[in-house]
């Protein structure tokens, strides 16, 4: 072959974070949640939400413990996810979500088939991603404390799902206490990826 027709093999191609955890339904989700998932480096979206905090002691402490976003509608919401390609974490993400200045920060990484592992500081859960027609729920099935098992009924109550609407990403988080089951925090809206300097459209009226 002539030198100038060589072609230089970089290998293969890794898949995305929640590509390799779903496997052959990869291809079955909504155009809106592939594009949102596909974090090759850095991955910015961008969107609107609503957000309601519970007011028990248990809700106020947890949410401040996580530095989850105060209460209030049509929050300007930015999420940036950026590929980790170190020994550590081969194919992790980490997520720094921003809701109107108030930031928290999440490690995602590969848990096996149909799972991926969520951390936040000290605490960990393992997600089982389940895949539907309108799209994906996240359901956790085990947790722990700096390193330690947590019994399951320590476990919050967490009720995630991702689907499409108008041709968008949404998504509805809710977190409640794992002993009352009393709301902690519930965070809905939409995001779009987005580059840098691109104008963001108003969120829907549903979440004002």
């Amino acid at each position: 072959m002539p030198e100038n027709d060589a072609r230089i093999d970089h290998g293969p191609v890794e898949p995305f974070l929640f590509q390799a955890a779903l496997g052959d339904v990869w291809k079955d989700l909504p155009t809106s949640l592939l594009r949102l998932h596909e974090v090759s480096d850095v991955h910015r979206a961008a969107g609107g939400a609503r957000v309601d905090r519970g007011r028990g002691l248990t809700a106020r402490l947890v949410a401040l413990l996580f530095r989850f976003p105060k209460s209030g509608t049509d929050i300007p919401v930015t999420v940036t996810m950026t590929r980790r390609r170190g020994k550590q974490s081969p194919g992790g993400e980490i997520w720094i979500r921003d809701f109107g200045g108030r930031r928290f920060r999440s490690h995602l990484s590969p848990a096996g088939p149909g799972r991926v592992q969520e951390r936040f500081g000290a605490f960990s859960f393992e997600i089982a991603l389940l895949h539907s027609d309108s799209g994906l729920q996240f359901d956790v099935k085990r947790g722990w404390c700096l390193g330690i098992p947590m019994p399951r009924f320590l476990l919050p109550g967490v009720d995630t799902r991702e689907h499409e609407e108008g041709g968008r990403f949404h998504f509805d988080v809710r977190l409640a206490s794992p002993f009352t089951r009393a709301l902690i925090v519930r965070y809905r809206g939409w995001l779009e990826p987005k580059g840098e300097g691109e104008a963001i459209r108003p969120p829907p009226r549903r979440y004002r």
